[in-house]
């Protein structure tokens, strides 16, 4: 679950605050976005299981960031080239689980941000224990619930 409503009252300087309006004009757009990533199954997987929706996943952020002007990067690594990486599993492969990087340029040479994220998130096994489709983003409380809602798609 991920927590959509409006923050309790903090102090906030000016433009912490404008972060938050802008957050908060932004809302429904947000939440449609993050269910719809939820909707998407990019549940880990073991080597030699088929791929999920990972590439719908990539895809549809890619031309969504690609809209926005950021330069993509979506590539499938070769498993021969992770091979020995740390957590990856031996034998994992990437068909049809392509990674991306997205690069807005900067225009005036100072500091660069970084914002990393995955997209894979655990099973929804078991699935009975769900009190709603785990991928059928559900709102109930002010809360976003869903497979991935707080790691990470949410975040993504």
């Amino acid at each position: 679950m991920a927590r959509i409503g409006k923050m309790p009252h903090v102090s906030l300087s000016a433009g912490e605050r404008r972060v938050c309006e802008e957050i908060e004009a932004g809302r429904a757009d947000l939440v449609a976005l993050a269910s719809k990533l939820v909707g998407l199954d990019t549940t880990a997987r073991l080597p030699g299981d088929p791929p999920r929706d990972e590439l719908a996943f990539q895809g549809y952020l890619a031309e969504l960031l690609g809209e926005a002007g950021a330069e993509i990067d979506l590539w499938a690594p070769s498993a021969q080239g992770m091979a020995g990486k740390p957590l990856v599993p031996s034998g994992l492969d990437f068909v049809g689980r392509p990674q991306m990087v997205a690069r807005f340029p900067g225009a005036g040479g100072g500091r660069a941000l970084l914002f990393n994220g995955h997209i894979d998130a655990v099973s929804v096994e078991p699935r009975d224990a769900w009190t709603s489709d785990p991928f059928g983003a559900e709102i109930r409380d002010g809360k976003l619930y869903g497979r991935g809602a707080c790691d990470m798609k949410g975040g993504v």
